[in-house]
């Protein structure tokens, strides 16, 4: 809003208003303002006030209201609504735009790079594989220590809690059937996606989102360069790589620590452990967790990619849209583990 503040003052300066008069400003139209719009708006209606003139706010965003109060414009101007509104669907057809509108963006985000990922198979020498080898190493290879390490203690804990119940029935054996199962399966994909979400989701959006404050992506763009080819492409296949490996070590290191578990509290030893291993597992098992990898991968890494790119030129902005991107891709990561649940539960697989 401060660019256009000289404009306010003369809108403001040819208004013909008579004392005691009253005015209704209607702030639905106000998208965006900062402080000194608030500051201005503070000093306009605190002058009409000096003419005895009664101001009424319209429609005031949750925003510019609290842009308003730490300007020190408090109730002597009312915020009020229009009547009839409702605060409780005013919120829900807030949410609802905003679903839409974060749809609407995430499909045209993968139009983009499908259209990127068709260019580089008709053109494989435009790939860039030392940012995917570089990607594999910062992204995947270097997240491996605290996803193993989380993954070991789950399975340690799943265990220990289960031990207490199963020991009750002296069904002790059993443990071993439901912590392999559950780890690879379920645990072990989820817990390892995570955490990536956690740590590499944000570090894809603070990349890009650094980039743009800075003015690289348009740079790139102005010499030539698509940053979805050069940079978004390869860091995406790159985890789409890295996951499946890392779901796959997490799921050792979640039965290994379940096997310490049984050691210490039900007295099964590694032997019997890994025989009853033999007995009950079957590489369908293994399977389902592996090949939720790369679509795990694939939403971790698009999504953070996405808000990445809709940072806008400002340091509060790189915050919102890292913390967005590590909710949204935890909460569609579990919604797509709970769909992949189902469908191979219908397979039987």
């Amino acid at each position: 809003m401060t660019q256009n503040l000289g404009n306010v003052e003369k809108e403001f300066a040819g208004l013909d208003l008579r004392s005691s008069a009253s005015l209704k400003m209607d702030l639905s139209c106000l998208t965006h303002c900062d402080v000194n719009g608030a500051i201005l708006l503070h000093a306009l209606i605190k002058g009409l006030e000096e003419k005895k003139i009664s101001v009424t706010l319209q429609n005031v965003s949750s925003e510019i209201e609290y842009l308003l109060k730490i300007t020190h414009l408090r109730q002597e101007f009312s915020l009020s609504a229009h009547k009839g509104d409702n605060i409780f669907f005013a919120y829900i057809g807030r949410s609802a735009y905003f679903i839409y509108t974060g749809i609407k963006e995430y499909l045209y985000f993968i139009g983009e790079l499908a259209f990127a990922f068709v260019y580089t198979l008709r053109y494989p020498s435009s790939f860039r594989i030392k940012e995917l080898l570089r990607s594999i190493q910062e992204h995947s290879i270097k997240a491996l220590p605290i996803v193993l390490l989380t993954s070991m203690l789950i399975g340690l804990v799943i265990a220990y809690q289960s031990a207490l119940q199963i020991q009750k029935y002296g069904a002790d054996i059993f443990v071993v059937d439901m912590l392999v199962i559950s780890v690879t399966r379920e645990l072990a994909p989820l817990i390892a996606a995570i955490v990536v979400a956690g740590r590499s989701g944000s570090a894809y959006t603070a990349q890009l989102g650094v980039m743009k404050m800075t003015e690289e992506i348009d740079a790139m763009r102005t010499m030539g360069f698509d940053p979805f080819r050069f940079i978004i492409l390869p860091n995406i296949i790159a985890l789409m790589i890295g996951l499946p490996m890392i779901i796959f070590l997490a799921d050792i290191m979640g039965v290994f620590g379940g096997m310490f578990a049984a050691k210490m509290e039900l007295g099964i030893t590694a032997l019997e452990f890994i025989g009853r291993i033999e007995e009950i597992f079957n590489v369908n098992h293994l399977f389902v967790g592996l090949v939720k990898g790369p679509f795990f991968a694939l939403i971790i890494a698009s999504i953070g990619s996405m808000r990445g790119m809709a940072v806008e030129n400002s340091t509060d902005s790189i915050g919102i849209n890292t913390k967005t991107s590590v909710v949204s891709s935890i909460f569609i990561v579990i919604i797509c583990d709970a769909i992949f649940s189902i469908v191979f539960l219908e397979l039987g697989i």
